[in-house]
């Protein structure tokens, strides 16, 4: 809990079964990691980039998300309550359950200032 992993070079990485409540992953890259059985409630992943990751069972409740990048990555079972996603990029991402993508249609707003996606589009929002 707690970490500062801020702005590492964490690629392919594989974490499994992992508590990163409150830890700070601002800028990481997370590029094609493996998360899986991890919370990540309330960390600090502002501009943290996740593009073509696979995670399973994987909680963001109340993560600051601000200008991340999910870009083709695969969200199974992923919970995003209370999270900030402004200005993050979800293009090509698959999240299940369903719901959770309909919960952030409902917060989402912004544009992503790497990408230039607009959140909403990007999580094929009406």
């Amino acid at each position: 809990m707690g970490a500062d992993l801020s702005g590492q070079d964490l690629q392919e990485v594989k974490i499994t079964y992992c508590n990163l409540d409150q830890a700070n992953l601002a800028d990481a890259k997370l590029i094609k990691a493996s998360i899986q059985h991890t919370t990540l409630n309330n960390a600090n992943l502002h501009g943290a980039d996740f593009t073509n990751s696979d995670t399973y069972n994987i909680s963001f409740n109340g993560a600051d998300l601000t200008d991340a990048i999910f870009t083709g990555s695969l969200l199974q079972r992923a919970s995003f309550d209370r999270a900030n996603i402004t200005g993050a990029d979800f293009s090509s991402t698959l999240i299940q359950p369903v719901r959770e993508r309909l919960k952030l249609c409902d917060v989402a707003s912004g544009v992503n200032p790497t990408t230039g996606v607009v959140t909403r589009d990007s999580l094929g929002c009406w």
